[in-house]
C-alpha cells in the first residue's frame, strides 16, 4: 500500500499523445487529493471528497490515519526467524549473574578458559535444585562457574565431585568456591584424565553429571556418565550446538562428528529421556528412566 498521495488521474487517453479536448477549459476549484483508506475502513464522503478526522479547531492537525500491510512469506519467515532469536537472547539473559560468577569469568578469560554459558549456568542450577541432587559429578571446572551453579542448587549435605586435568584450573576453582561461601568440604577435586578416572566411580551413585571437557569425548563421557546415574539421575552435556556443528553437514571434522554422534545417542537410547535446551551453545540434557 503506498504512503504517499496518490497522483492525479493523468488527462491523456489511450492513443492520443494530445490532451483531452473537454480538459481545456479551465477550472477555479482543484480537484482534491484522495485520501487512504484507514485500516478500519473508508472515510465518509464529504461535498468535495472523502472526510478526514479533524482537530479541535476543524483543521487537519491529528495523526494521520494507518493503513494496512499484509505482509508477504518471507516477510513472515524473517519476522519469525527475529522472533526466535529475540526469545533466546532473553533466556539466556533471564537469570543475570552476581559478582562471585562475575568475576570467575574474568579468571576464566584470562587464562583462556571457556566456562558455561550464562543461561546454561542458571539451568545447571535448576538441575541441581529440581532433582535434589546430593552426590554430582563434574567432568571439566570451568574455572568454577560451573562447580558454583552446581552447588548452589545442591542441598547443603551434597557433595560435588570435580574432575580436571589441570591443577592451575582447580586452583582457580577453589577461589571462586570460596568466594561463593562454600567450604572445601563440599568439593572432592581429582586431577586427571576424566576417562581414566570415571571408572573409578561407582555405579548408579551419582544424581547428576556435567559434561564440559574436550568435546571429541563427548560420546565416551556420555557412557560413562549414564553408568554412574542412579535412575532419574540428569546428564547434562555443554556446548553440543556450538558453532552449528550439529546442523552444518558441510562439517566433517572431529569435534562435530563427536557432536553429532552424542546427540545421536542420547535421542535413540530407550533409557533416557532427552531434552535439548537452547541456551548458551546448546545444553543436552537426559534422565535416566526407572
Amino acid at each position: 500500500m503506498p504512503t504517499g498521495p496518490l497522483r492525479l488521474p493523468s488527462t491523456t487517453f489511450p492513443g492520443r499523445r494530445g490532451p483531452d479536448p473537454a480538459a481545456d477549459e479551465p477550472t477555479t476549484t482543484p480537484h482534491p487529493l484522495p485520501r487512504l483508506v484507514p485500516a478500519d475502513g473508508p472515510a465518509p464522503l464529504g461535498p468535495s471528497g472523502p472526510v478526514g478526522p479533524s482537530g479541535p479547531d476543524g483543521s487537519d492537525d491529528v495523526e494521520p490515519p494507518t493503513t494496512t500491510v499484509v505482509p508477504g512469506p518471507s516477510d513472515d519467515a524473517a519476522d519469525d526467524a527475529g522472533e526466535r532469536e529475540r526469545l533466546r537472547t532473553r533466556a539466556e539473559r533471564f537469570s543475570p549473574e552476581d559478582e562471585v560468577l562475575a568475576a570467575a569469568r574474568e579468571r576464566a578469560a584470562e587464562h583462556g578458559i571457556v566456562p558455561v554459558g550464562v543461561g546454561a549456568a542458571a539451568a545447571l542450577t535448576f538441575l541441581a535444585s529440581a532433582g535434589r541432587a546430593r552426590a554430582v559429578v563434574e567432568i571439566g571446572s570451568g574455572a568454577g562457574v560451573g562447580t558454583v551453579s552446581l552447588l548452589r542448587g545442591m542441598p547443603r549435605e551434597g557433595l560435588l565431585t570435580s574432575i580436571d586435568t589441570e591443577v592451575s584450573h582447580q586452583r582457580l576453582t577453589r577461589i571462586t568456591c570460596a568466594e561463593a561461601g562454600f567450604g572445601s568440604g563440599r568439593v572432592r577435586m581429582i586431577t586427571g584424565r576424566a576417562l581414566e578416572v570415571l571408572p573409578r566411580l561407582s555405579d548408579g551413585a551419582y544424581d547428576l553429571v556435567l559434561v564440559d571437557a574436550a568435546t571429541v569425548e563427548y560420546p565416551l563421557y556420555l557412557a560413562e556418565a549414564v553408568r554412574l546415574l542412579r535412575p532419574g539421575g540428569v546428564v547434562a552435556l555443554d556446548n553440543v550446538c556450538w558453532t552449528g556443528r550439529i546442523t552444518d553437514p558441510a562439517r566433517r571434522d572431529a569435534v562435530s562428528a563427536a557432536l553429532r554422534e552424542t546427540v545421536r545417542a542420547v535421542r535413540t537410547d530407550e533409557r533416557l529421556a532427552p531434552l535439548l535446551l537452547p541456551v548458551s551453545d546448546g545444553l543436552l540434557c537426559a534422565s535416566l528412566l526407572g
